[in-house]
């Protein structure tokens, strides 16, 4: 009798167990969505972009690489402190540029020459946290619920996913605007979204890693363009404090208001 109420005890605590482990256990949605709002309301962090975006028009192609590692202090505040150091790549010709955001001005340093704009006339073009903002997006749970993550060594998740193409313009669609501007150049007159795909990687409740691929096709000006992005955002050390550094002589930049604008 001892012997079966032994084993009735061990099987009762193996089910308990059991039991404990599956409540325990979080859904896809809960581990993505989870590090997604967690990496969203980081303070401060540093983020690595690099977009490369592939264009087919009238038998010729062309390739715009673009990288910017951004640094952002006080993101809970009206007016953080971001520094960015974008590089660009178009026709053989590669620009590098640095900017600081102090909430009141953005310094330029650009080709050993600097300047400072308000923020006013500056109008969001230097504000990298919200480009950021328009990549970092949540995922629909009924998108993703029944997607099995993959799990690295190092204990992060993967998620790889397709994406319908008007699910995708509804979520990214401020990115996709972006691409548009920075591809284009003018104004759109037809644009055609295929191929979408995410795939997040989350390692300790982070999101580490955050890439988007997708094919653009558009009429601009008569012509017929098309172009497949790669975007892969990479968060540093996500948690961890930053430093912001300006550009050297900030200080000293002169406003650019008073070198005459774009045509200085």
């Amino acid at each position: 009798m001892k012997k079966i109420t032994s084993l009735l005890l061990v099987i009762l605590s193996l089910v308990m167990v059991l039991s404990l482990a599956s409540c325990n256990k979080q859904t896809t949605e809960e581990i993505i969505n989870g590090a997604i709002e967690k990496t969203s309301a980081l303070t401060e962090y540093e983020a690595k972009m690099n977009i490369t975006i592939d264009m087919a028009m009238q038998g010729m192609t062309m390739s715009i690489p673009m990288n910017v590692v951004t640094k952002v202090k006080d993101a809970d505040k009206e007016n953080p402190i971001i520094s960015a150091t974008t590089t660009t790549s178009m026709l053989g010709q590669s620009m590098s540029v640095e900017s600081y955001m102090d909430g009141e001005y953005v310094y330029i340093s650009e080709d050993g020459e600097g300047y400072k704009m308000s923020l006013e006339d500056a109008m969001g073009e230097y504000d990298y946290a919200s480009d950021i903002d328009d990549m970092l997006k949540k995922m629909p749970e009924d998108l993703i619920k029944d997607i099995e993550l993959t799990e690295g060594d190092d204990g992060s998740y993967k998620l790889t996913v397709s994406i319908p193409n008007e699910t995708f313009e509804e979520i990214f669609g401020d990115f996709v605007d972006d691409m548009n501007e920075a591809s284009a150049g003018e104004i759109i007159e037809e644009l055609e979204i295929s191929d979408c795909k995410v795939v997040i990687t989350v390692k300790n409740d982070y999101v580490s890693n955050y890439d988007i691929s997708f094919k653009m096709a558009m009429s601009v000006g008569g012509v017929e363009t098309n172009s497949t992005v790669t975007a892969n955002m990479e968060f540093v050390n996500p948690g961890e404090a930053v430093t912001v550094t300006p550009p050297e002589g900030y200080q000293d930049f002169e406003d650019f208001s008073d070198l005459g604008g774009f045509d200085w």
